[in-house]
């Protein structure tokens, strides 16, 4: 009789409301065929062995358009930087000086591009502390429910492992479920704080349709009241970043590109460059992906040098051939990076505790050094020990 009433209802409110229920259904129908063209089009098949990922890797890398993803392309023009990727075109406010000017030996001697003249007028020139002044603290933004996959556990993981973190917190909205969130949750220096992402900034609205602006400003706010190092959930840490607890605040760039990359900060609580970096956000541009983030910030960094040090292609590159290294190479990663970042729109297969046992790739290694403590292959069905039986450091 309950069930008769509403059904009742629900058509009586129906034919009564026929216009505004077409609309809902229209656009219903639209973000459903949205989101199943998303997910069909960013599913990549679970690979059990090397052989298949071999073969995966033959029939899509070649056609992926890394040069189209990660080319980006600089030059001079009217004295100010040109900075352009297949979605933005920016021109700079600041003129490009002299290289005997404002050089300050960052530059790599040796290094054959040309483009990274262009750099040298915006590399830091703080110098370090004598002591620490980074507290050994991880921050990761979760905001939103998604699906939290293994390789964001390795990303944890990593922070345990390589930095033994004292805390790592674990910002978010919406707690993850599944497997590799219950293993996360074995991590003992792991704290999960709750938090509402902010909806606006210097009363300013956030693009609701860029949830990726509300983690932007969350890191910065983590790290302003805290302190430590901020991480994205796809960066694999691979070596201690001790040396960059002597600085304020720390960010990188990757090789080629004029814009700093937020996916790692290091910073002191409260640091001088991080509050400018806040109040950068007074002239935040609801419309620009990137343009508050990490164009912005170049800007910041040319006009107060002395206030952040830059760490070159060390933090993650994001040129063709580092990326074409990670994912289908070898590279020295172990004396030459502090971390990697794990480029899951662009990797064209996934990472598993059975596919990284025979993936001989930059991220095959790092895989298992993480997880299994060692980076030599391992016979497909072997059961070796894994991180929770393994000292830190090992």
């Amino acid at each position: 009789m309950v069930l008769q009433m509403i059904m009742c209802r629900v058509a009586s409110f129906m034919r009564s409301n026929r216009k505004n229920v077409a609309v809902l259904a229209f656009w219903l129908t639209v973000i459903w065929i949205y989101h199943s063209w998303l997910s069909s089009s960013n599913t990549i098949p679970e690979l059990e062995d090397d052989n298949d990922v071999s073969r995966y890797i033959d029939d899509t890398v070649g056609n992926v358009d890394l040069d189209k993803m990660f080319g980006w392309r600089q030059k001079v023009a009217d004295d100010k930087v040109v900075y352009e990727s297949a979605f933005h075109k920016t021109v700079t406010d600041a003129p490009v000086e002299s290289l005997d000017s404002c050089t300050d030996g960052v530059l790599k001697d040796g290094d054959e591009s040309p483009d990274l003249e262009e750099l040298s007028c915006f590399n830091g020139t703080l110098e370090p502390h004598d002591t620490i002044v980074v507290p050994n603290m991880v921050h990761y933004i979760w905001y939103t429910c998604h699906e939290y996959k293994f390789y964001n556990f390795l990303s944890i993981l990593s922070a345990y492992r390589i930095l033994q973190a004292d805390r790592i917190l674990f910002h978010t909205d919406c707690e993850p479920i599944g497997r590799w969130w219950n293993e996360t949750k074995l991590i003992p220096v792991l704290d999960v704080i709750i938090e509402e992402p902010k909806q606006t900034i210097f009363g300013r609205k956030i693009n609701e349709w860029w949830p990726q602006h509300f983690a932007d400003i969350g890191r910065i706010r983590a790290l302003m009241e805290y302190g430590g190092i901020y991480l994205d959930v796809d960066v694999f840490v691979v070596n201690s970043m001790k040396r960059l607890r002597h600085y304020d605040f720390v960010m990188g760039r990757p090789k080629r590109a004029l814009q700093l990359n937020n996916g790692i900060l290091v910073a002191q609580k409260n640091s001088d460059f991080l509050r400018l970096y806040h109040d950068s956000y007074r002239n935040y541009n609801s419309s620009c992906y990137l343009c508050n983030s990490m164009q912005n910030v170049n800007q910041l960094a040319y006009e107060n040098r002395d206030l952040l040090h830059i760490e070159y292609c060390t933090l993650g590159c994001s040129t063709k051939e580092s990326l074409q290294a990670q994912i289908t190479d070898i590279m020295d990663w172990k004396s030459t990076s502090y971390s990697l970042h794990y480029w899951k729109k662009s990797v064209v297969y996934s990472l598993t505790p059975e596919s990284i046992k025979t993936l001989n790739t930059t991220l095959g290694e790092v895989a298992r050094y993480l997880y299994y403590g060692n980076t030599a292959m391992l016979k497909i069905g072997s059961k070796p020990r894994i991180w929770y039986n393994l000292p830190l450091g090992e």
